[in-house]
This record gives C-alpha cells, structure tokens and sequence, in this order.
C-alpha cells in the first residue's frame, strides 16, 4: 500500500479512475478511514466522482460503520443524479443496514428499479444483523418468488436467520435445498450449517454436517468447538481439538475463544487454564475474549479471588467483557464486596448499561439487602434505564409463538393456564417446592409462587404439551438466563411429562431428560 500511495501521489493530476483505483485499495486493505480522507481530498480538488466512487466511498462507511458520512455521501448521490444506478442502490442498502438503520434500508431497497442477487443479499444479512431473523427469511421468500438463483453469501444469511429463529424444521428444509444446489459442498455454507444446527438445538445434526465434509478448515473446525461449548459438552470440544491438531490444521485465536468457552460451560477449569496459557505455542496473542473466558472459568467455578488477581495481573487495561464476567461470577456466588467492585468499573466504562445495574441489584436481592436495591431502581430510573422484558418462544407445526411473563394473549390463554396449574399440582406431589432466591424482588410467599410459575418458559412449555402429542421434544428459545427455579421445575417437568425438553437461554442450551438437564446445573 505505501508503494501504490507513493505512485499516486506522484501523478500531478490524477483522474476520477485513478482516485477509485486509491480509494479502493484502501478499502480492500480495511484502511476505511483513510479512503473516506482520500475521498474528502478528492472533492477539494474538484475532482467529480462516478458511480464507482459512491460504491466504495459507501462500502467504507459501511464497514467502520459511519452513519454521519454515509448521509453525507447520499446528499451527494441525490446531487450528481446517480441515485438511480444499480450499484450505487446497492451500496446504500448495504450501508444503512449495516448502520442498524434497516427501516432506511428497506426504504431504499423496494424504490429500486432492479434488484440484484448482491441487494437481495444485503437486505437479507440487514435484517440478521439487526436481529430481526423472520423479516430476513420474509425477505428471502420474496426473492425465491423472482427466480432469482442465491449465491453462497446469500445461503449463509439465511443460515444465520435460521439459527436465530432456532427452527429445526426450517433448518432441515434449508439442509435439503442447500443439498440440491451447487454450494453443498463449499466449506463456508457447510460451517454455516453446523452454526445454524446448533442454535437450533441439534449437536448431532451439526456433527453431521462436520463428518460429510471433506475438505475442513480452521473455521469449520473451530465452529464444531463452538457447537460443542454452546451445548456445554466441554470433553467433546476439547477432544475434538485434538483430532485438530492431529489432522495438521492449526488453531488460530478463533479456536481458542471456543474452546475456553467450552471450558467455562462445563467447570473444566484446569483444563481451560492450560489451553489459555498454550496459546503461545501456537504464536497467537490472548486478545480482551480470551481473558474474559478465563475470567468466566474461575469466577462460575466460585475462584473468585483467583479471578480478581488474574485480572490485576493482565497486560492490557480490562473492559467491559472482562468486568462483565467477573460481574456476573459475583451474582452467581452472591459475593457483594467484589461484585461492587466490578460494576463500578463498568458504570465508569458503560454508565448506561441496563444488564450491569440489573445485575448488581440483583447481587443485593439476594443478600436481602432491599435498600440498595431501592436505591439502585431509583438511580436506574434517573438514567431511564429499564429492565429488558423477558419471552420464550415454541414452534409449533412450522408457527413461532412468543410469550412473555404472565402472557394471557394467546387465543388459548384458558387452556395454557389450566395447564400450568394442573402441572403444578404434579409437580407439588412430585415432591417440587419453589426456590424463593430466584424470585429479586421483596414479595411474599403467595406473590413469590405465582410469579415463578408464570415465567415465559413454563408458559412455553404449557402450550407445547397441549398442542403436540405425548413424547414430542419441546424446544424453546429464551432471551434472558434461565432462573434457579424455572431450570428446576423443568428437569421435574421432563420426567412427569416423559418429554425431552431443550431450552436454549441467552447462555447455552440445556437439554432436559428423564429430571436431569445437560447442564449438570452447572450454567
């Protein structure tokens, strides 16, 4: 690059072909900041840009991201009359749905006079990206209808969707078509069909996938460890990684996030603490994740003193994910001095952060001490900080149904509380009593009862037996941790109903069987 720059800076008077020649290279080499600065000298030199000028100039902004510039750049799209070529279009969808901004994008993709397999692609990713996995499939649906042929990128965001929406009805449909095309068997979209089977519950089907390809690269390997780690099977990951080794491929930094992630969800502390310190062996820098899982393995498995001084001892600055881990280790072992310690530091970093005031408030709740979680809902309040609403979801014949805590808005509300109370009453006499520290707030016993048994998952879980017939798994997505109480009724739960029960919560997923959880009870 100092080479080209040289050369270019040697012409007395470039033209427009010669400064997207620059600008792209910049831009190919993730110097975006300085393409935008080229750009910016570009116009001072009256230079007028083209439409392959605007397609990199947006693709720059897209990738920092900067929203600022981009409207910028737009105002000049709009100015020079370039608005309506296809390449520009498409470099404006791509940058406003990169930006989160995907109601702009969408505005702009459905004002297009063509569309190509790359627009069609950039709306799809938009809408995963921006976590709204059912419009991206929409989306795809609708480019289906135009003949339009997918490319391997384009399968590869719908895999993601796929594994967002946590279908695996959808997720085989997807398996047999991507079977039929061209792409079954490129590397990339066979990753993205392990990644999306373990999101949507099934390891097995993900190793599978692993086992049928034949060419493997360091990403497909280290995906499969991440399957694993999702699924806490910890010795399956940290086998897996020696037949890695074994078949010749290194790690790379990628490899030993999963694998310490593995090693977090399953309490292997002494082997994660040994993977983490052999990655020098492999030339590969611990980043701020790496420090973070380890930070993870001791604080769950209750080191906690071990964990701070590991964090006094780092080579960089800790962040908010290392905080945050220690944090988190501290609700769980309900240890107030240290977690103090660490939401400060993350109030200084993050002040606006709703999940770290809720985790200290709940740190005291169940220390009982309710005047510092008053204090803290009034200075959450002050910020116009508020808790984030917890739903699970069920599929049920190819329909996703969400529920919130106490949901009555299902057209069968009737039938699912009948339910509930009627699986309560098993429960009871199956010997299920109520964990009142899973309950943060100053209720009583009656309050505390119904509010458990009210949880989003357990209203799922309700609805899913009386909609399927006996013996169907149950799989539900959760967006918040599972709760003491919840994880206990449910392994309860999985033996009344004799149902297989997989729960996918914002940590890892847990599969229920026969009153025992995959877990251990160790999440």
């Amino acid at each position: 690059m100092r080479y080209a720059r040289d050369l270019f800076d040697d012409f007395p008077d470039p033209d427009v072909f010669l400064w997207n020649a620059i600008i792209r290279c910049h831009s190919r080499h993730n110097l975006f900041r300085d393409a935008l600065g080229l750009y910016s000298k570009m116009q001072l030199l009256w230079v007028s840009p083209d439409s392959f000028t605007f397609t990199c100039v947006l693709k720059a902004c897209s990738a920092l991201p900067s929203l600022e510039m981009g409207r910028r750049v737009q105002c000049q799209i709009l100015r020079r009359g370039f608005d309506s070529d296809v390449f520009v279009q498409n470099g404006l969808v791509t940058f406003y749905a990169k930006c989160g901004e995907i109601e702009l994008a969408n505005k702009v993709f459905w004002r297009l006079s063509e569309r190509t397999i790359v627009t069609w692609t950039s709306m799809i990713s938009g809408y995963v990206q921006n976590g709204q996995p059912l419009e991206a499939l929409r989306v795809y649906g609708q480019m289906r209808k135009t003949n339009m042929k997918p490319e391997w990128i384009t399968f590869v965001s719908v895999l993601k969707a796929c594994g967002q929406v946590g279908s695996i009805d959808l997720a085989k449909w997807m398996d047999e078509y991507i079977a039929s095309s061209e792409f079954k068997d490129a590397v990339v979209v066979n990753t993205a069909l392990i990644d999306m089977y373990a999101k949507c519950g099934s390891i097995n089907l993900s190793r599978d996938v692993f086992n049928r390809t034949k060419d493997k690269d360091v990403v497909m390997w280290s995906a499969m460890i991440a399957a694993y780690a999702v699924h806490g099977e910890g010795q399956e990951a940290i086998d897996l990684f020696k037949a890695m080794r074994k078949a010749g491929v290194p790690p790379n930094d990628v490899t030993f996030v999963s694998l310490l992630s593995a090693c977090k969800h399953s309490g292997l502390v002494e082997d994660g603490w040994k993977l983490f310190h052999c990655m020098s062996e492999y030339s590969i820098q611990p980043r701020h994740q790496h420090y973070a899982c380890v930070v993870d393995l001791l604080g769950r498995a209750g080191y906690l003193d071990r964990a701070y001084e590991f964090i006094r001892n780092m080579p960089m600055e800790p962040g908010l994910s290392i905080w945050g881990a220690l944090l988190t280790a501290c609700k769980i072992h309900q240890h107030v001095p240290l977690g103090e310690l660490a939401a400060e530091r993350l109030f200084s970093l993050d002040p606006y952060s709703t999940g770290h005031h809720v985790q200290l408030s709940n740190i005291y709740a169940s220390a009982r001490m309710w005047d510092r979680v008053s204090k803290l809902r009034v200075l959450m309040k002050e910020k116009g900080l508020s808790k984030d609403l917890g739903y699970s979801s069920i599929e049920i014949n190819g329909k996703l149904q969400v529920f919130q805590v106490g949901d009555k808005s299902h057209p069968r509300f009737k039938e699912i509380f009948e339910e509930l109370e009627s699986l309560e009453r098993r429960l009871k006499e199956a010997g299920f009593s109520i964990d009142a520290e899973s309950v943060l707030h100053d209720l009583d016993h009656e309050e505390t009862e119904e509010t458990l048994c009210n949880h989003s998952e357990r209203i799922a879980i309700a609805y899913g037996l009386i909609s399927t017939p006996p013996g169907t798994t149950l799989r539900i997505i959760k967006n918040l941790r599972a709760c003491v109480n919840c994880h206990a009724a449910i392994k309860l739960i999985s033996k009344v109903e004799n149902r297989e029960i997989v729960v996918r919560d914002a940590n890892r997923f847990h599969h229920f069987k026969d009153g025992n959880c995959s877990c251990g009870d160790y999440w």
